[in-house]
C-alpha cells in the first residue's frame, strides 16, 4: 500500500518476478471540509499547511477467508476496503470519516472484522465482511469512539477483546461479539507497543518502562507490575518459554529460572588493589594500571554502562587508593545530583518528603561511612538540629489529608532557600496565630520537621539576599500552559507561543512568573501530537501539559500529555477563582465541563455551594455560582475508581478546599458522588488527553 499526500493506491506484485499483477487507486473522496468544521477547524488553513494529510495510513493489511471467499482487508485513512487478493477487485468498503494516520492492524474473529482508526474521530468498528459495495450503513455490527486506541493494536482472547489507549494507559475489556464494556481500568503510562497475550495473561509495556501483567479474563486482576529503566515502543514477543522485550537501547530476555541481575551501572565494578592488612600506607601500587582502568571506564561510558561523572568518580577513587589516600566521597555517590533527583520525585508525587529525606540520609551516611549529623548544611536534603531559627511562614493547610506548615530559612549559599515542613494536626494550634509571610522564631525537635531546598516558592532568604536560579538548569514544571501560537516547525517537532495562563504547578512555582506573558519555546512534539499541531493556526490559543522548564524552553510532558486547541484566555471563562472564593473549604455541587484522564483533574461549572466550613477563608463563595472551578487530587485511592466512572455532563457533589495561594485549582476531599442532573445545566465540554 502507498499513502502519499498526492496518490494513494494498493498494488500486488508477482513474488517471483516482481512485476505488477494489479494496482488499485484507493483515494477516498469525503466531505473533509465538513468534518473539520464540525470540529471547529478552518479547512483552508489545513489544506494550506499540509494538503492530503487525511490520506495517510500506516496499518498493515490482513488476509482473511470467510465462506470460501478470500479477502484482503486494507485500512486507509477514512475508509477500510476489502479486495479480492487474486484480481484486486474491490469487494466492499466501510467509511470512517475524519480519520488519518491509522496505525492499528485490523483483527478477524467471530465472523467479524475489527477496525481501529486514528485522527479526529477515533472509530472502533466491528464489521460483517459479507456485503458488497458501501456497507457503512448496513454491515456494522457495533461501533464506539470511547477510549479507543490510536496506536497499539487490540487483541482477542476467546470471546473477549482487550485494548489499551496510547495516552493514559486506559485498559478495557469488551465482549467481542457485542462491544459491551465488561471492565475498564487504568494501568497508566503511554503505550505505543501493542499488548501481548501468553500463558493466559496479557502484557502491557509502556514508554515509561512499566510492564503491567493482567489475567485475560472477564474479571480484572493485576497479576504483576514491573518497572525497568527503559522505554518500550516495540511490541513484545514470545520465544519458547521466554518473553522478549526491546526498549530503545536494550533487549531483555525474561524467563523462569533466571535470577534478576542488578542494574548495569551497579554491576560494573573495575578491579581495585586491596589495602595492606598491616595498616601501612603503600605508595603508588604497581598492581593498579590506571591507564587500563581509564580505557575500561571510557568504554563503559561509550556503552552506556556508566555516566561520565560516575566514570570520573571511579577513576579518582582508584587513584586515591593507589596513593594510599581516602577519597572524600565513596565512588558513584553524587549527593547534589541525588538531591535534585529526590526533589523532582517529590514534586512529581513519586515520593513523600519523608521518604526523600530518608533516602538522602542513607546515601549521605554511606558516602561518609558514618551517620549524618544534624544541623544546617548545603546538601539537597537535611535534618535540622534543635536550635531556634528565624524563618518565614510560606504555607499552612491540609495536603493529602495531613496538616502541614511550611517555613523558609535564609539561604546560606545564596542559591536556594531551605524549607522546614511540620507535619501533623498538633501544629495547627501551635501556628494558628502566625500569618503567612511573617518571620518568626521556631524550634526544631527530633520529629515532625524536615528541611528541603528549592522545592517551593522562592523569595528573599534574608535582608539583601535574593534567590538566584540555576542558569541553564532544567527544572521540573508539571502544569497546563495556555497561550497563543506564534510559530511552529513540524519537522523539528517544536513551536513557540505567548504564555497567557498557567494552571496548577507541580514543581518550583516561583518559575511561573519567569514565563508568564513571555514567548517560550516548546519541544518534544512527536507522533500524533504533530497532527494536532498541524491543525492549530498561528494566533489561535492552545494548551499543553509541560514536563520540564529550562530558561524559557518547555518540554512536552512524557506522561499525561495534553496538546490541543483551547478558547482564548479570559479569567471570566477560565477556572480562575475570584478573590472572594479563594481559601474556600466546603461542599460544592457542579457539572463536569472538562475531564483530564491522565492528570486526574476536572473542570466544574458551579451549580451551588452547599456548605462552608468554619475554617473557610472565602468571603463570598456563593458569588462564584455559575463560574468554573478546577479540581485536582483524584489520583488518591479514595477517589480514583469514582473518577474513572465520571464523564462530561455528570453532576457531582464533592468536598473542595483551596489552600495554596500560588495555584488556582482546588483539591478534592471527604466526599465525591453523582447527583441527579438538572435540566438547566446544559453544559458542553471536551475530554482532556
Amino acid at each position: 500500500a502507498f499513502d502519499g499526500v498526492d496518490k494513494q493506491f494498493f498494488v500486488a506484485l508477482d513474488k517471483k518476478t516482481g512485476k505488477t499483477r494489479w494496482l488499485r487507486d484507493r483515494n477516498v473522496k469525503s466531505d473533509w471540509d465538513a468534518t473539520l468544521r464540525a470540529r471547529g477547524i478552518d479547512p483552508g488553513e489545513v489544506k494550506k499547511e499540509k494538503p492530503g494529510d487525511n490520506k495517510k495510513s500506516y496499518a498493515t493489511a490482513k488476509l482473511i477467508e470467510l465462506g470460501g471467499r478470500r479477502q484482503l482487508i486494507a485500512p486507509a485513512a477514512e475508509a477500510t476496503i476489502s479486495y479480492d487478493p487474486a484480481t484486486g477487485k474491490e469487494l466492499w468498503r466501510v467509511h470512517h470519516f475524519g480519520g488519518f494516520n491509522v496505525a492499528s492492524r485490523p483483527l478477524f474473529d467471530h465472523g467479524l472484522v475489527y477496525l481501529f482508526t486514528s485522527g479526529l474521530t477515533g472509530h472502533f468498528l466491528a464489521v460483517h465482511p459479507t456485503g458488497t459495495g458501501d456497507v457503512t450503513d448496513t454491515h456494522i455490527a457495533w461501533s464506539t469512539t470511547r477510549s479507543t486506541p490510536h496506536i497499539p493494536s487490540p487483541i482477542i482472547v476467546d470471546d473477549l477483546l482487550f485494548t489499551v489507549t496510547e495516552k493514559g494507559g486506559i485498559a478495557r475489556c469488551l465482549a467481542a461479539r457485542t462491544g459491551e464494556e465488561i471492565w475498564r481500568k487504568r494501568v497508566g503510562g503511554s503505550h505505543w507497543a501493542s499488548p501481548l497475550v501468553a500463558d493466559g495473561k496479557i502484557y502491557f509495556s509502556s514508554k515509561e518502562g512499566r510492564i503491567s501483567v493482567i489475567s485475560a479474563e472477564r474479571e480484572f486482576q493485576l497479576v504483576a507490575e514491573n518497572r525497568l529503566d527503559a522505554s518500550f515502543v516495540a511490541s513484545p514477543a514470545v520465544a519458547g518459554n521466554a518473553l522478549i522485550l526491546r526498549s530503545e537501547k536494550h533487549l531483555y530476555h525474561v524467563a523462569r529460572g533466571f535470577t534478576r541481575v542488578a542494574e548495569t551501572r551497579l554491576a560494573f565494578k573495575p578491579k581495585r588493589t586491596k589495602k595492606p592488612r598491616d595498616g601501612s600506607k603503600p605508595g603508588r601500587s604497581t598492581k593498579v594500571d590506571l591507564k587500563a582502568l581509564g580505557r575500561e571506564l571510557k568504554a563503559a561510558v561509550a556503552a552506556g554502562k556508566l555516566t561520565e561523572k560516575e566514570a570520573i568518580a571511579e577513576y579518582k577513587a582508584a587513584t586515591a587508593e593507589a596513593d594510599g589516600k581516602k577519597p572524600a566521597r565513596s565512588p558513584g555517590v553524587d549527593l547534589k545530583a541525588l538531591g535534585r533527583e529526590l526533589k523532582a520525585a517529590v514534586a512529581a508525587g513519586k515520593l513523600t518528603e519523608k521518604e526523600a529525606v530518608a533516602e538522602y540520609k542513607a546515601a549521605a551516611a554511606k558516602a561518609d561511612g558514618k551517620k549524618p549529623k544534624g544541623g544546617k548544611g548545603k546538601s539537597g536534603f537535611q535534618q535540622l538540629g534543635s536550635a531556634p531559627l528565624a524563618a518565614k511562614l510560606v504555607y499552612k493547610g491540609v495536603k493529602d489529608k495531613e496538616y502541614i506548615v511550611v517555613f523558609e530559612l535564609p539561604s546560606e549559599d545564596g542559591e536556594e532557600e531551605p524549607r522546614i515542613v511540620f507535619v501533623g494536626e498538633r501544629f495547627r494550634k501551635q501556628f494558628a496565630g502566625t500569618k503567612v509571610g511573617t518571620v518568626t522564631s521556631i524550634g526544631i525537635g527530633g520529629t515532625g520537621a524536615m528541611a528541603m531546598k528549592g522545592t517551593g516558592k522562592g523569595g528573599k532568604g534574608g535582608k539583601g539576599r535574593k534567590r538566584r536560579g540555576k542558569k541553564g538548569g532544567t527544572e521540573t514544571f508539571y502544569s497546563i500552559v495556555i497561550g497563543r501560537l506564534k510559530s511552529k516547525d513540524v519537522e523539528l517537532g517544536e513551536f513557540t507561543m505567548q504564555v497567557d495562563y498557567i494552571t496548577a504547578i507541580y514543581g518550583d512555582r516561583s518559575l511561573k512568573q519567569t514565563v508568564l506573558g513571555k514567548t517560550v519555546k516548546v519541544t518534544g512534539i512527536s507522533g500524533s501530537w504533530l497532527d494536532t499541531l498541524l491543525l492549530i493556526k498561528r494566533g489561535e490559543t492552545l494548551k499543553f501539559r509541560s514536563g520540564t522548564l529550562q530558561g524559557t524552553t518547555f518540554s512536552l510532558s512524557p506522561k499525561a500529555t495534553v496538546l490541543e486547541r483551547a478558547i482564548p484566555f479570559d479569567p471570566e471563562t477560565y477556572p480562575v477563582p475570584a478573590e472572594s472564593f479563594r481559601g474556600f473549604r466546603g461542599v460544592v455541587v457542579g457539572t463536569i465541563t472538562e475531564k483530564s484522564e491522565q492528570g486526574y483533574e476536572l473542570t466544574l461549572k458551579i451549580n451551588s455551594i452547599e456548605s462552608s466550613q468554619k475554617t473557610s477563608r472565602a468571603t463570598d463563595p456563593k458569588a462564584s455560582v455559575g463560574r468554573l472551578m478546577s479540581m485536582r487530587g483524584f489520583f488518591n485511592d479514595s477517589f480514583r475508581e469514582k473518577f474513572g466512572d465520571l464523564k462530561i455532563g455528570d453532576r457531582i457533589r464533592l468536598g473542595a478546599v483551596h489552600t495554596d495561594p500560588t495555584v488556582d485549582s482546588f483539591t478534592v476531599v471527604e466526599e465525591l458522588e453523582k447527583v441527579p442532573a438538572r435540566k438547566s445545566d446544559g453544559t458542553e465540554g471536551k475530554s482532556g488527553r
